[in-house]
């Protein structure tokens, strides 16, 4: 059984399941792969498919991957301009994943600072703008 195979075979069972996350990035996998092979059309092909499945999931943190694949199979294609608009916006999406995460472990750190300050508002928002100023610094 070939790796083609394998991810075939795995697409289906995810399918079956509506495992979607893993299913949108098993595609898009299966894409890259074709990529390695030099097969890049149906790279595209997969890729779109792993793209299409992860905006059903809700979630964009995984919206990056997918876009840099297709920009990967794009340039390897010839199609230069639309291979630097799906790198974009992969450079887009990636930002969009690392705020929403660094406002996740800000809300983390402001719930476990508020708890170690006490109830004192302006220790607590002294601990907010700390927390914020760390992670815009962590950010470049």
């Amino acid at each position: 059984m070939s790796a083609k195979d394998h991810f075939e075979k795995g697409i289906r069972y995810l399918e079956e399941v509506q495992f979607l996350q893993p299913l949108a990035t098993t595609w898009t996998d299966l894409g890259y792969a074709h990529f390695l092979l030099g097969e890049p059309e149906s790279g595209i092909e997969c890729a779109k498919k792993g793209l299409k499945v992860q905006t059903r999931t809700g979630s964009e943190w995984f919206m990056s991957y997918h876009f840099r694949v297709l920009g990967i199979c794009s340039f390897e294609r010839g199609k230069h301009v639309r291979a630097r608009e799906q790198m974009e916006e992969a450079l887009d999406q990636l930002r969009k994943a690392e705020v929403m995460f660094l406002k996740m472990k800000m809300n983390y750190w402001l719930k476990k600072t508020g708890g170690i300050l006490g109830s004192h508002k302006k220790n607590k928002d002294q601990a907010g703008l700390y927390l914020a100023e760390m992670a815009i610094a962590n950010m470049f």
